[in-house]
């Protein structure tokens, strides 16, 4: 695999999915488990796959978080590589897909009657993915907007009609 350095800005954000749905993936395991694995051996299967997606998918989502940060920061890729990921962006598939599976968590909890794995741990696995999404949005929009062309280049706001009534 090439180095992260070498990624396009929607490949970064490619594995910043693929780790946020790994890290909420983590909170599917139990439900899973308690469908599929007898009760003795629950806690063996879901603690150690449970581990696993969620230290994988956090360090894969920081990873690529922080070098698209840098990227962005440092202006390593071109202006139409970055609208390409800003479109994206606004076209909220992110969020669609972590909606999509909060929705469907939710109804797997209500289906199977698993009320005691609401807890706050595994609505924050959701809201984390939603935190990263609005920071990497600030941080492209903020390379990609309209830069003034130079300091003390506006000139003075000035108007024949200041103080006179309209007659419209």
């Amino acid at each position: 695999m090439r180095a992260w350095r070498e990624l396009s800005p929607m490949q970064l954000g490619r594995w910043i999915v693929a780790g946020q749905l790994s890290w909420v993936g983590s909170t599917w395991v139990y439900l899973v488990a308690k469908l599929v694995a007898a009760p003795p051996h629950r806690f063996s299967l879901t603690f150690g796959f449970d581990l696993l997606l969620l230290l994988g998918g956090a360090t894969v989502w920081i990873i690529a978080e922080r070098q698209l940060s840098e990227g962005v920061k440092n202006e390593r890729w071109p202006n139409a590589e970055l609208m390409q990921l800003d479109r994206s962006l606004q076209q909220s598939i992110f969020l669609r897909t972590l909606g999509g599976v909060l929705v469907a968590w939710i109804a797997v909890v209500v289906a199977t009657r698993s009320w005691h794995t609401l807890r706050f741990w595994t609505l924050a696995a959701y809201f984390y993915p939603w935190l990263t999404y609005s920071r990497i949005r600030d941080q492209v929009a903020k390379v990609l907007s309209p830069k003034p062309s130079a300091e003390g280049s506006y000139k003075p706001l000035r108007s024949n009609y200041w103080g006179k009534r309209s007659t419209d």
